[in-house]
C-alpha cells in the first residue's frame, strides 16, 4: 500500500492517485479539469476546495514561468490552466 503523499484541495492522495489524475487530464480532450476527473470517478472531482486547480495553476506558473501560455482569442483559444495543472500533479507525484 502506498503511503500518503499530498493533500490536494482537501483530499489526501497517494502518488499513484495523483498520477492517475494527471493521466486522466492528459487523455481528456478540451480544457476542462473537474469534468474529466468526475467522469472518471476520481476523488479530486469532489474535493472540498472546489476550485483547487486554480491555485495549483497559479503556483505552477509562478514556479515554472515557461509554462505560461500567451493569451489567445475567441477564435484561437489556448489552454493555460489544464497543462499547468497536469504539470503540478506530475511534480507532486515525483514525475516532473
Amino acid at each position: 500500500m502506498e503511503s500518503y503523499e499530498a493533500n490536494i484541495g482537501g483530499v489526501p492522495l497517494t502518488a499513484a492517485a495523483i498520477r492517475q489524475a494527471a493521466d486522466i487530464l492528459e487523455d481528456a480532450p478540451g480544457n476542462h479539469v473537474r469534468g474529466p476527473l468526475a467522469r472518471a470517478g476520481h476523488a479530486l472531482a469532489h474535493a472540498p476546495e472546489r476550485d483547487w486547480y486554480h491555485g495549483a495553476y497559479r503556483e505552477e506558473i509562478g514556479r515554472f514561468p515557461h509554462l505560461r501560455v500567451r493569451p489567445g482569442s475567441t477564435r484561437d483559444h489556448r489552454a493555460h490552466v489544464k497543462p499547468a495543472v497536469i504539470h503540478y500533479l506530475r511534480r507532486l507525484a515525483g514525475e516532473a
